[in-house]
């Protein structure tokens, strides 16, 4: 039985003091595995002993469910022309559904399903920042990210949430494996250094393995175990995987502030330049989208210095600064 499994019935087999159902919704609120809480509160309506037939008992869920997505809170983070979704939140069903169950023994729910409340770090476009967990792992994560994570770990596993870029150093405990979650990929792993590169305005998501070993899976039942030097890619459109070895220390040559690319389309570079320096940049013209550039930008590069070492690889290309933005044709 799952972990929200455990905590949503203990919840509702009990009476519980205004605190503790306080604290109930937090951890309802939060993000991680909204649709599997969703999913299990459904679960946990359809047990109730209801005296309704099913018709008005559906009728009742549908309001439900539109109290849910009526509700929902999304904090999102305006990166220039980009928009990423922060967090998606479930308006708590706590008191609603508590109204149909017989409940009592406070006590063993405060105990065993006090939840730890959740950080939430951001880093705008332009910086990086250097994140230590509870558990003394260090991330670092690139520009335009957001990591969630516990302020304490606490079950079987540590696990954090990840959208955008940011190398892991786990610390090693074989009893709590560590857990990478993006919207595409789960990485586990004991005790390891690897790179992950999920930003959702990317059409990958990628897991580089700099040290130790990784398993990774996704949505399908399909994993893969990673060797050192080895990078797994998901293509989200066509929904293949693919292996291949890299240089590990060029992928992670961000978190100096370098930038490396290879072979890769002018629109990637333009999202990657657009991070690193914090600046918005418009291409007016279709004809250099099938040109694949490798190249590597030098931390003490600026703006200015790496657009023009691209426009020199690109013939024809044409570019012109105004403030912060940039425009190529």
């Amino acid at each position: 039985m799952s972990r929200a499994k455990q905590i949503i019935q203990a919840f509702f087999q009990r009476r519980q003091r205004p605190e503790v159902t306080r604290r109930f919704a937090e951890w309802l609120e939060h993000p991680i595995d909204r649709d599997r809480k969703e999913s299990l509160l459904r679960a946990q309506w359809d047990s109730m002993p209801l005296d309704a037939d099913p018709e008005a008992r559906e009728r009742s869920w549908q309001v439900v469910e539109r109290r849910i997505h009526a509700g929902v809170s999304r904090k999102k983070v305006l990166w220039r022309r980009r928009v990423a979704v922060v967090a998606a939140v479930v308006v708590p069903l706590a008191i609603l559904l508590a109204v149909y169950v017989r409940v009592h023994d406070r006590s063993r729910f405060e105990e065993r399903f006090e939840m730890p409340q959740f950080v939430e770090r951001v880093t705008p476009y332009g910086r990086t920042e250097r994140v230590v967990l509870p558990d003394s792992t260090v991330v670092m994560l690139n520009a335009g990210s957001v990591l969630i994570y516990p302020e304490r770990f606490c079950g079987q596993t540590r696990e954090v949430h990840l959208s955008g870029e940011a190398s892991f150093r786990v610390r090693s405990d074989a009893r709590h494996p560590f857990i990478v979650r993006t919207a595409d990929l789960r990485t586990e792993v004991l005790g390891t250094v690897f790179n992950v590169s999920a930003y959702a305005d990317d059409s990958f998501t990628e897991v580089t393995l700099c040290e130790g070993c990784v398993r990774v899976g996704g949505r399908s039942s399909e994993e893969f175990t990673l060797r050192p030097g080895e990078q797994l890619c998901y293509d989200r459109q066509s929904r293949v995987y693919s292996r291949r070895e890299v240089s590990a220390d060029e992928i992670v040559s961000w978190e100096k502030g370098a930038l490396v690319f290879q072979r890769d389309g002018i629109h990637a570079i333009i999202r990657a330049l657009e991070r690193r320096y914090g600046i918005t940049i418009y291409l007016s013209s279709e004809r250099y989208d099938r040109d694949l550039l490798t190249l590597r930008i030098p931390a003490e590069c600026t703006a200015d210095e790496a657009i023009r070492l691209i426009a020199q690889l690109i013939p024809g290309l044409h570019f012109r600064f105004d403030k912060k933005n940039v425009y190529l044709d």
